[in-house]
């Protein structure tokens, strides 16, 4: 089910929502069937190894904290079953929020555009809202969720383009598709204020529009 309060808020900024990752999906899934005679879509999810209901709970959990390696099978499987390029396998990822373009050793990469920026461990860590553990724990490689990347790219004062380049080396990006993105992205991109003030900015909206904080200690 949409939140009213966030579809309004996106028709007050003229924005509007791309087609979604499932809907795109559902598409080229039809197309395959009718190419190839198959009697019913059923047929084509279990082709790749799925069923509607995996399906049914991606799309309404599309904004979700949790990363999930399965996604990344699933596009690799539906990219070579429907014969995408690698252009067009990025163009549907992206429609999920998530990038094929992540790299091995992110936390490396992580810590040298954290020397660029200037900005220690300790200071990033507490304007960030997050642990010193959690810190250490994403510094040694361990996974690092999409919107705890977001906030400590905003800590890292980055503008849109550079915070959405870190966040496809960790294998995520901001979507089109997904009303969530769409609201942080747009501040992001519109606003003037930087570092802990934008990342205040950013919750209390999200506040207002009854959505899940951008970050909190509890929610890593």
């Amino acid at each position: 089910m949409k939140n009213k309060l966030e579809m309004e808020w996106l028709r007050k900024n003229s924005l509007y929502l791309e087609k979604s990752f499932i809907q795109t999906f559902k598409h080229m899934a039809q197309t395959y069937k009718l190419k190839h005679n198959i009697s019913n879509v059923e047929k084509v999810y279990k082709l790749l190894g799925i069923w509607k209901q995996y399906l049914s709970y991606w799309e309404q959990h599309a904004n979700s904290l949790r990363f999930k390696e399965s996604h990344y099978e699933f596009i690799d499987k539906t990219a070579k079953l429907f014969i995408l390029n690698d252009i067009e396998k990025e163009k549907l990822a992206n429609r999920a929020g998530i990038s094929m373009y992540k790299i091995d050793n992110f936390n490396k990469y992580f810590k040298t555009f954290m020397e660029i920026k200037k900005i220690k461990g300790k200071k990033l860590y507490e304007q960030a809202l997050i642990s010193e553990r959690m810190y250490h724990y994403i510094c040694a490689g361990k996974h690092i969720t999409k919107y705890t990347l977001i906030s400590l790219g905003i800590i890292l004062n980055t503008n849109y383009l550079e915070l959405n380049e870190l966040l496809m080396k960790a294998g995520y990006t901001f979507s089109n598709s997904i009303a969530y993105d769409v609201i942080v992205s747009y501040i992001i991109k519109n606003s003037n204020l930087k570092g802990v003030k934008l990342l205040d900015y950013i919750n209390d909206t999200l506040y207002t529009l009854n959505l899940p904080l951008l970050i909190t200690r509890g929610n890593l």
